[in-house]
């Protein structure tokens, strides 16, 4: 019951939500995993009336900051991405079980304390070191605040293909219907598509499904840049929630990230799950070896318990 009680939403206030993969298990491998989420994640807030002013995707975990109405809506809001989105994940790469653990939640009454939310929500990728700036990385969405294309180059209306007009006007469609992009039609929407292109197809997905309220923020500080400037000299901080801190567990998810891409020694995280207890760990290790990783970090990322990377090790040791 004292859990429950801390994790209620007080309409008066901001709120902020912390929520970590299940057992600290990465959750956000690639762009597409990031893109359904994304479009669950809008379409729920809409569906429940919930004003996202913040949204910050980490590899293992997120948060939000938002307003709503009451502390039904946001106990339905989060229950309908979440399980939608642990359904998609699941099926995937054939997967069962827990996605998430119980996410936290705190309150923030008075200005001084939305804008120390604020500060922390989008600081989370700089104290990560996965950047320098909270507007320099593309998955807290800060960046769209004030462009469309903040992180690739945008691409002429006469140069833009035919196969991604098509893809385009899917996407339009689809969120006119208020349905989420799912892994088969990104998949064909992106199928054939040159690099450049596909970096134009995400940013117009952002843009089409996003309903942050940018300004919510913006307002506390007078303008865009006066906010960002605050952000590089405090980090903000929270109290109420309990996030693990884990500073250089960005760089190091985000290097195995890159080396599991490029490796393609497996086709996506799931035929990597699926492989034999033994080989499973040959991998750990030499992602181990090859990232400059911890073996925490890497068990979180192949999604290998500790008690299953102990017998195996028992095994070899016989």
């Amino acid at each position: 019951m004292k859990n429950r009680k801390k994790n209620r939403y007080r309409p008066d206030c901001l709120g902020h939500i912390y929520h970590r993969g299940h057992r600290g298990y990465v959750i956000f491998y690639n762009v597409k995993d990031s893109l359904v989420f994304f479009t669950l994640f809008m379409l729920a807030a809409e569906k429940h009336g919930i004003h996202v002013s913040g949204l910050c995707l980490m590899y293992n975990h997120y948060h939000v900051t938002f307003e709503a109405a009451d502390e039904q809506s946001v106990r339905r809001f989060v229950t309908d991405y979440c399980s939608r989105f642990s359904r998609e994940f699941n099926a995937r790469y054939g997967l069962t079980g827990k996605l998430f653990d119980s996410y936290g939640l705190s309150n923030k009454r008075d200005n001084k304390a939305r804008r120390t939310a604020y500060a922390y929500l989008y600081n989370n990728p700089v104290e990560w070191h996965i950047c320098h700036r909270a507007e320099q990385y593309m998955w807290d969405f800060l960046g769209y605040a004030v462009d469309k294309n903040p992180f690739y180059e945008k691409v002429a209306s006469r140069n833009i293909s035919r196969r991604s007009r098509k893809s385009m006007r899917m996407v339009r469609y689809l969120h006119s219907k208020r349905r989420p992009v799912l892994y088969d039609t990104l998949d064909m929407m992106m199928d054939g598509l040159a690099d450049k292109e596909k970096r134009f197809l995400v940013d117009f997905i952002i843009n089409e499904y996003s309903l942050i309220d940018y300004q919510r923020a913006i307002s506390l500080y007078g303008t865009y840049g006066k906010m960002t400037d605050a952000f590089g000299d405090n980090t903000g901080s929270e109290y109420d929630v309990e996030e693990e801190y884990d500073p250089t567990a960005g760089r190091e998810y985000k290097r195995m990230a890159n080396f599991f891409s490029e490796n393609k020694r497996y086709k996506d995280i799931g035929e990597a799950v699926h492989r034999p207890a033994g080989e499973q760990l040959v991998y750990l290790n030499e992602i181990v070896s090859r990232c400059k990783v911890s073996v925490m970090h890497a068990q979180r990322f192949l999604r290998i318990p500790d008690a299953k990377t102990d017998r195996v090790r028992e095994y070899e040791a016989q």
